[in-house]
């Protein structure tokens, strides 16, 4: 017959009392860490935004509100009044109107500049239209002293009428312009460098033989000495 063995816990020795409590300790610190891990990181992000609204609400009121302080009111106290904070809607009309008003300072100062520089285009091209005048004077008196007539405002030169033109130079690609429209004179008398009153080259070119542009080289077969 086989007998079994048993154990009264109550016979264990004082070291596997101590080894089962320590166990359990563990058993339950291992259970339980996860939950306090978990309880402390809520309390933190609760805290955290708890701080994050009060500096938030702060800074609003800081940027909404005024202080002004009085030296001493009626009952020898210090009074401190908060300035009225405006409504969006007042901001957004004054922030629109100064857009406006800026909008159109821009544009004014644009048109100025415009109007500036039209102007002063308008000056340079009165001055050369007056120096091209005055040349083209000056080039019609040198004809008629070398002998040309002029007769109601036409020139000739025998009985050919003219186009008298005064060009102070050479262009940079040798190709001068005559006119922008066939002139209805007989002839075409351009004097060349120099000065109008005394210029260096003079070319006779019948009208019906000219072009708007010609090439130096074209006009040498019309040069003259007059």
């Amino acid at each position: 017959m086989v007998k079994l063995k048993t154990y009264n816990l109550t016979n264990m020795s004082f070291f596997s009392n101590i080894l089962l409590f320590t166990i359990a300790i563990l058993l339950f610190a291992v259970l339980a860490l996860p939950l306090i891990l978990l309880g402390l990181l809520v309390a933190i992000i609760y805290l955290g935004h708890k701080i994050y609204k009060s500096i938030k609400s702060g800074i609003r009121k800081l940027k909404t509100k005024k202080v002004k302080i009085e030296d001493i009111s009626s009952n020898g106290e210090v009074e401190v009044k908060y300035s009225k904070t405006l409504p969006i809607e007042e901001i957004k009309e004054d922030s629109a109107v100064i857009s406006v008003h800026t909008r159109d300072l821009n544009l004014e100062n644009n048109n100025n500049n415009n109007n500036n520089i039209d102007k002063a285009k308008e000056e340079k091209l009165k001055t050369e239209k007056s120096l091209s005048d005055l040349d083209k004077e000056q080039f019609i008196n040198y004809l008629v002293e070398q002998g040309l007539t002029l007769k109601d405002n036409i020139l000739y030169y025998l009985d050919k009428s003219v186009y008298p033109i005064y060009k102070k130079s050479y262009p940079i690609n040798n190709i001068i312009r005559l006119y922008e429209k066939k002139p209805e004179e007989d002839t075409i008398i351009l004097g060349l460098k120099g000065a109008p009153y005394n210029p260096k080259f003079i070319y006779s070119i019948p009208t019906a033989e000219s072009k708007e542009r010609m090439n130096i080289d074209e006009l040498k077969d019309y040069i003259i000495n007059i």
